[in-house]
């Protein structure tokens, strides 16, 4: 059986604030241990659950037709170009000069890379490269449609 013990009715100062002292220390206890819990139940759920990245793309579509995109080929390559402005001055502009830029902006391919696909200099392949940009900024400048060119 559990004993009890009878409280004292008049307590010294040093008793008052050593039951003080006890009291704040109890009660930061309590609150480290649910602070404790609260912690272990959150790890535990982030474990059970994972987060999947939602990419936005994926909630809204664009129907792209085949028949809207310009078709054009540089070397054994074919690139479609979906912009018609950029299409137009492509096509406008001499074969081989359409080929660099195709196989170097568009497809990544290296100067070098594209030098040796097409059968020409490296110092050629740069020229049209140079050429062309400046072509198609002229152009696009002439139509109105001020583009940022490199």
């Amino acid at each position: 059986m559990v004993e009890r013990t009878e409280m004292k009715s008049e307590y010294t100062q040093t008793e008052l604030e050593s039951l003080r002292h006890r009291f704040d220390a109890f009660c930061k206890k309590v609150i480290e241990h649910s602070v404790s819990n609260q912690i272990r139940s959150y790890i535990r759920h982030c474990k059970n659950y994972t987060a999947v990245p939602i990419e936005m793309e994926s909630f809204s579509t664009e129907d792209l037709y085949s028949s809207a995109r310009h078709k054009m080929s540089a070397g054994d390559e074919t690139v479609m170009i979906d912009n018609d402005d950029i299409a137009e001055v492509l096509l406008e502009m001499q074969e081989k000069k359409r080929q660099v830029l195709l196989l170097n902006a568009a497809l990544d391919y290296s100067l070098a890379e594209t030098a040796r696909i097409l059968g020409i200099a490296y110092t050629t392949a740069r020229s049209y490269k140079t050429r062309g940009l400046q072509e198609m900024k002229g152009k696009i400048e002439s139509n109105g449609k001020k583009k940022r060119w490199k």
